[in-house]
């Protein structure tokens, strides 16, 4: 029983029955983006890249990127963010994120050339952001006023204000909007929200989860986004990390937190300007249950998180690392599940079908502006309690969405 819903959840890619294609505008040319994202694209099955949207000038690893996935145009960042632009809104542009336009006909490939005042809009049918977190609104913005679909990487923007006003473009532009939560896409994931909504644990006591990564490390410039406000928002380690760990808490339990304590720290060399170069809060849910999270950006790669009932126990091992494990104890439900156990796309091509298929057969997407404007509210209460000298939980504010 136990294999036949993994297989059953597995086959959860909602594929459709088309042989159309979606293609995908991808701005934010980071290492995610090329190390991770353009690599899940390739390997789409119903999604292409063909639009790259340049933030620099045009260098010798750009025109790498466009012959190894092919890339048919180049649009010039200004010259995206300029469609119906809109002089009231320039607060929507982040300084520290603008960039250089690519020389007007720069000579790639044969058939690929950058822009010069007007844009092929016909070459993609949505916009994958991938960029800082300030930066996501006005390409969003930007993306909506071309009556694009947005695909947007987690979290949604720098702050709650922003990202309303992110989800306002997009809903008075009617377009899809989806934050790219990989995890939700993990089929053991997916299994053990399953055990939990058949109460094959009981009733959910306690979540212990952690996410750890040594960010200087893997980036050693002290100059990059995520330690400047400006970019990264309310903080680094719960914007960055522990955003992971509350929106697969919230999905596992389908339920939001109604209060949370926390404790952030920064005395580190290199993180003088942020909050938190490491983090520890409890969230409390609905029903007592209380989600224990510690994350940092000065620890070793790790990620889990534990689901504790009155009659079993889940522990997801390297959940938020993209090669899970799943240890299910619950009644006559015991064994672990290897993330090579079964057929599995890349979680981040995952994102890429599943947002494709829904573009394709005209059905809602999630998890959409809402759900992800949610995690930032709770990030934006962790951070307010760290820095308050009191002990009492704070109180989470939502936004109420009509």
């Amino acid at each position: 029983m136990v294999r036949s819903t993994l297989s059953a959840i597995e086959t959860h890619t909602h594929q459709a029955e088309t042989t159309d294609t979606i293609r995908y505008a991808v701005v934010g040319l980071g290492w995610w983006a090329t190390e991770m994202a353009l690599p899940a694209l390739t390997a789409a099955s119903n999604a292409t890249v063909t639009t790259l949207i340049v933030e620099e000038d045009i260098d010798t690893d750009t025109q790498e990127l466009v012959r190894r996935y092919d890339v048919d145009t180049l649009i010039a960042s200004e010259e995206f963010r300029a469609v119906e632009a809109d002089a009231d809104e320039q607060d929507d542009l982040i300084d520290s994120t603008a960039a250089s336009t690519p020389e007007t006909g720069t000579e790639i490939a044969s058939d690929n050339t950058a822009t010069s005042g007007v844009i092929d809009t016909d070459a993609y049918d949505a916009v994958y952001i991938a960029t800082p977190n300030a930066a996501h609104l006005p390409y969003a913005k930007a993306a909506a006023a071309q009556e694009k679909a947005v695909l947007c990487e987690k979290p949604i923007e720098a702050s709650v204000e922003r990202a309303n006003k992110l989800r306002t473009h997009c809903r008075q532009a009617n377009v899809p909007l989806m934050i790219a939560y990989r995890v939700q896409m993990h089929p053991l994931v997916r299994y053990a929200r399953e055990l939990i909504n058949q109460g094959e644990v009981g009733d959910v006591t306690l979540i212990q989860s952690h996410h750890t990564q040594p960010l200087l490390e893997m980036h050693p410039d002290t100059n990059q986004w995520r330690l400047d406000p400006a970019q990264t928002g309310y903080g680094t380690a719960i914007m960055d990390l522990g955003v992971y760990i509350i929106n697969t808490a919230r999905f596992l339990l389908n339920a939001d937190p109604t209060a949370v304590s926390a404790v952030t720290t920064a005395d580190a060399p290199g993180f003088e300007a942020v909050p938190d170069d490491r983090a520890s809060a409890i969230l409390t849910f609905p029903d007592g249950v209380q989600l224990v999270a510690n994350t940092t950006q000065r620890g070793q790669h790790g990620s889990g998180m534990k689901i504790i009932g009155t009659q079993g126990s889940l522990d997801l091992r390297g959940i938020f690392r993209g090669q899970c494990s799943l240890t299910v104890t619950a009644g006559d439900i015991e064994g672990t599940f290897k993330h090579t156990q079964f057929t599995l796309h890349d979680e981040v091509t995952a994102v890429f079908e599943y947002f494709a298929d829904c573009l394709l057969t005209n059905q809602s997407v999630g998890p959409d502006g809402a759900e992800a404007i949610g995690d930032l509210s709770v990030m934006r209460a962790m951070y307010a309690d760290g820095d308050s000298d009191t002990s009492a939980s704070r109180t989470v504010s939502y936004p109420e969405f009509v």
